[in-house]
């Protein structure tokens, strides 16, 4: 869990209950500096910031620390391989995941079409919404 050390080198995300409360407190700082990093196409950051900031307002939480601790454990979880066809989408412009090596999805969709779009960050499906319906549309028929 090499990324996940790297986002949380003191361990606090990782305890249960500390990590959701120092999140619940930072969350208005820290998730504008997260989509700062995790967003790829900058004209829509301001858009993320302030649907995030809204969300809050109606008593959204930050759940990074939930996933730490649930999802991303120290423990290697086996996956199974997804052996029917699949389709992949990377964002690039991710900046939290610029070192993920995106072809270790192979691993476990050993059929799926990878597609990468350089632009888009973490949430290609919300910052190139037309590209990436044309891509499954273009996909799914073929399935």
């Amino acid at each position: 869990m090499k990324w996940k050390h790297g986002r949380d080198r003191q361990g606090i995300l990782s305890k249960p209950a500390i990590g959701q409360l120092v999140l619940q407190a930072l969350k208005r700082k820290r998730a504008p500096q997260w989509f700062d990093a995790a967003v790829g196409n900058r004209e829509k950051l301001s858009e993320f910031v302030e649907t995030t900031d809204v969300a809050f307002a109606h008593g959204a939480c930050f759940c990074l620390a939930s996933a730490f601790q649930h999802y991303l454990t120290d423990t290697e979880q086996p996956l199974a391989v997804i052996n029917q066809p699949s389709l992949v989408i990377w964002g690039e412009a991710d900046r939290t995941h610029r070192k993920t090596d995106k072809s270790s999805t192979r691993l476990y969709c050993p059929h799926a079409k990878e597609v990468r779009f350089a632009c888009a960050g973490h949430f290609p499906e919300l910052e190139e919404p037309e590209r990436f319906a044309r891509e499954i549309r273009e996909w799914a028929p073929t399935q």
